[in-house]
């Protein structure tokens, strides 16, 4: 649906007064707040923050850059410790740095990837989206750190998540 969730998905976990995001830098993921709190706030040309909002669980942020292919347009800093799913068109890198002057790796290439590219010879894939609903309802169930309720996400979005499953040979 986005564009991004079929490609790079990991739980993150951030640090009370961690800064998740920073204005001004390359927009390239998408975050979904699992638990704990964020507040948003955008800095002026004076220094002076003005703080946009304050949102919690069930709530995503760092669409707009994304939407717009726009550099951040402000601040998010985890208030206590959060965790947070976090959509990406690649895996990430530790080479883009961050702040103003960060450049995206492979940006562009990501934009243009054919989604229905052929996988290697050695790599079987089986769709089983019809049973994403049993394979959510089986993570829900299995109690972990980070709890996770079977209604957390649209079903269009959970299929593309767990639609598929690949399978490659092990040599021994």
């Amino acid at each position: 649906m986005l564009g991004y969730v079929s490609d790079y998905v990991e739980t993150s976990w951030f640090p009370a007064g961690f800064t998740i995001i920073e204005q001004d830098e390359p927009a390239s993921k998408l975050y979904l707040i699992l638990s704990g709190e964020v507040t948003v706030y955008r800095e002026d040309n004076e220094g002076e923050r003005h703080v946009l909002a304050r949102v919690g669980p069930g709530h995503f942020f760092g669409e707009e850059g994304l939407a717009y292919r726009q550099p951040r347009n402000a601040h998010v800093v985890a208030e206590g410790n959060v965790t947070c799913l976090v959509f990406s068109p690649q895996t990430p890198t530790n080479f883009a740095g961050r702040g103003v002057g960060a450049q995206l790796v492979d940006a562009v290439a990501a934009d243009n990837l054919n989604q229905t590219e052929s996988l290697p010879d050695d790599i079987a894939s089986v769709d089983v989206t019809p049973y994403v609903p049993q394979k959510v309802a089986a993570l829900a169930a299995h109690q972990t750190q980070f709890p996770f309720k079977s209604d957390l996400l649209p079903l269009p979005i959970l299929r593309e998540l767990f639609g598929y499953e690949y399978f490659v040979p092990v040599y021994s």
